[in-house]
């Protein structure tokens, strides 16, 4: 793997190819799709126990539930 240094002129910075590139949005987009579905699947026990405090306190728990995803991806 031959890969030659390419240096900008005006800045003296070192360019990056496409080679170098390659593959990093797909990578990330999984990374991105794997976070998404583990949040998710953490929101759905704390939405039971959420649904449990609404009915143990006359649907004022209920209203944790526009916090609950910001709140499991935070932790």
């Amino acid at each position: 793997m031959n890969i030659s240094q390419t240096i900008d002129n005006e800045t003296g910075a070192r360019v990056v190819t496409a080679y170098e590139l390659d593959g990093v949005r797909t990578a990330r987009f999984m990374s991105f799709l794997i976070d998404y579905v583990i949040i998710g699947i953490l929101c759905i026990p704390l939405a039971i126990v959420i649904g449990f405090l609404g009915i143990i306190t006359l649907s004022l728990g209920w209203l944790l539930y526009p916090f609950l995803v910001p709140a499991v991806a935070l932790i």
